[in-house]
């Protein structure tokens, strides 16, 4: 599809598997997907958005393992040459987890206003 819709730009976030898959597998699945859309599409431009710090560690994903995923992704955006939006911090609250203001315990996922400041990062750190 992307082949086909040759956008301008794409827009990636991945790390839901966290909990079930070896973060190296991860990664070198992701490092695929990413050369994949760059032989595709050589033109668009590509963000990586990091993966959200957890709200509370659990024995399948803590903040640690997010941080270390995420330093992980800086280093394969810079190999593949794209780009890495640190969404990330954006959502940290002081003690370097998710900001509580940001989760929905409704529907279990970023709130409007996590959405939102996703959102304002983007527009604030994307190449024009």
């Amino acid at each position: 599809i992307v082949k086909q819709k040759k956008p301008a730009s794409l827009y990636l976030m991945f790390g839901s598997e966290l909990e079930t898959i070896n973060t190296e597998q991860l990664i070198v699945e992701y490092t695929k997907l990413v050369n994949s859309f760059k032989s595709a599409v050589p033109e668009m431009k590509i963000y990586v958005m990091q993966y959200p710090p957890v709200l509370y560690d659990t024995d399948t994903l803590s903040n640690e393992k997010v941080n270390d995923y995420n330093s992980r992704l800086i280093t394969m955006c810079n190999n593949t040459g794209v780009y890495c939006i640190d969404t990330n911090t954006a959502l940290k609250s002081e003690s370097g987890k998710l900001n509580e203001a940001y989760w929905s315990y409704e529907t279990l996922t970023l709130s409007t206003e996590g959405y939102n400041k996703v959102s304002e990062y983007i527009l604030t750190h994307v190449v024009q």
